[in-house]
């Protein structure tokens, strides 16, 4: 018999604000049910943000949930370089959740998942939740919009509940979810996400002119940039391992930093009609 859950790590990466509303919900629904749930935060840290210490009280616990926004169909580059780091173990829980703007959640789910089996790591639950398009900023009526909201919470209530409640069976977990189930239904979307991921994107991707003439040094960018490649020493530029979220574009208070996101906008909306997904939010 599983040992009771008693200790669960909730590890995110959030460019955006979706997927760390959904991991401070579970952090607050597991601590409702008295368990000692805590978040880690990967947005705005370097390769060596996570130290092995930190690495190994993760080890230590019970339940480990990771979530990632949706990048190109994919999981996001600092959520996979975190699993590539954790040391293998023995039939430890973890549950993987992703969130998305609206177009399609790709192969995210299935491929962390199958990153957390390949590490020892039972999939005791998972989870797709729908959320705003960071993409859409400058829109009125951006996909997703009003999401994550109170379907996409009581969703996550009840994968927390069964989880605990599994947990406290005699043979709990005794099946637990193959990555292979989480697999995108469509041929289509697995198809296309085989192909397409950010560096192929790059190239078409809005391209972000820099002025530094209107830079005052306030470090909004700085601080903006989920994966810590904008430098302003001695000027504004972005270097090297962009991952086109546009939070410098949508935060520089000076307008620093420009892209035109118009196009972009009208090409997001033409992959959600070709790729809706059914249902949006779910949980296994």
């Amino acid at each position: 018999m599983r040992d009771k859950i008693n200790k669960a790590a909730i590890v995110f990466f959030s460019p955006y604000e979706n997927t760390r509303i959904i991991a401070e919900w579970f952090r607050d629904i597991f601590q409702e049910k008295g368990i000692d749930a805590r978040t880690r935060d990967l947005t705005g840290l370097n390769r060596n943000g996570i130290s092995e210490s930190e690495i190994g009280f993760l080890e230590r616990m019970d339940l480990l949930l990771v979530g990632s926004p949706v990048y190109s169909w994919h999981i996001a580059s600092p959520v996979e370089w975190f699993v590539s780091r954790l040391p293998r173990v023995h039939n430890k829980l973890a549950v993987p959740f992703v969130t998305y703007g609206g177009v399609n959640s790709g192969s995210a789910l299935a491929e962390l998942a199958r990153s957390l089996k390949k590490h020892g790591y039972l999939i005791a639950g998972a989870a797709k939740f729908l959320g705003k398009h960071s993409l859409m900023f400058g829109g009125k009526r951006p996909l997703g919009r009003n999401h994550p909201g109170a379907g996409e919470k009581e969703l996550a209530k009840k994968l927390v509940n069964r989880i605990i409640s599994e947990s406290l069976e005699e043979d709990g977990f005794a099946n637990t979810i193959a990555w292979q189930k989480l697999e995108n239904k469509r041929a289509l979307v697995r198809m296309l996400s085989s192909r397409v991921n950010m560096k192929s994107l790059g190239p078409v991707m809005p391209k972000i002119s820099v002025h530094p003439e209107k830079c005052t040094k306030c470090r909004v960018c700085l601080e903006a940039c989920p994966v810590r490649v904008i430098s302003i020493d001695p000027a504004p530029r972005i270097l090297k391992g962009c991952i086109y979220c546009y939070n410098c574009v949508r935060l520089c208070p000076e307008g620093v930093f420009k892209a035109s996101m118009l196009g972009l906008g009208m090409g997001i909306r033409g992959m959600a009609v070709m790729n809706w997904e059914r249902p949006q939010s779910q949980i296994w």
